[in-house]
């Protein structure tokens, strides 16, 4: 299911909750399937669903000035990324070449403060404690609650 689509331009970033027919296309059985199979080798129906996923998007559905042919060229891009929980899918600062639906779990996006010069060290450490609050604290108060 689609939970979010995430956008990088340039240093402006964007994390956007969509909740449109794009949601009801994404559940759609067969479309992992279709994404999963390399551009040159879709059938053609299978074509016109990605086709039809891409301009019922929050992203692109109002853009007028696409054609039926962009949408085309669009799909025959259109490729499977799955990527593990914690992997980086674009650094702060690089020139993105690609965007993202997400068909399933979330993404954030983080960006380097200027205010903290030892930006590693404290996201670093800022990770440890939501692991920790994750993995001990959050157990800890589940079971307090249960008493």
């Amino acid at each position: 299911m689609l939970k979010s689509l995430a956008l990088r331009q340039d240093k402006n970033a964007a994390t956007v909750d969509i909740k449109s027919k794009l949601t009801s296309v994404m559940k759609n059985a067969n479309l992992k399937r279709i994404i999963k199979t390399q551009p040159i080798l879709r059938e053609t129906k299978d074509t016109e669903v990605l086709i039809d996923v891409l301009k019922n998007s929050a992203l692109l559905k109002d853009q007028e000035d696409l054609s039926k042919g962009d949408f085309a060229e669009l799909a025959a891009h259109v490729t499977l990324r799955e990527c593990l929980k914690g992997e980086k899918v674009l650094d702060h600062g690089e020139q993105p070449t690609h965007f993202y639906f997400i068909l399933h779990g979330q993404v954030s996006v983080k960006e380097r403060n200027p205010l903290i010069d030892q930006w590693e060290w404290a996201r670093g450490v800022y990770s440890r404690l939501l692991e920790w609050k994750s993995n001990v604290f959050d157990k800890r108060v589940e079971r307090e609650m249960q008493t």
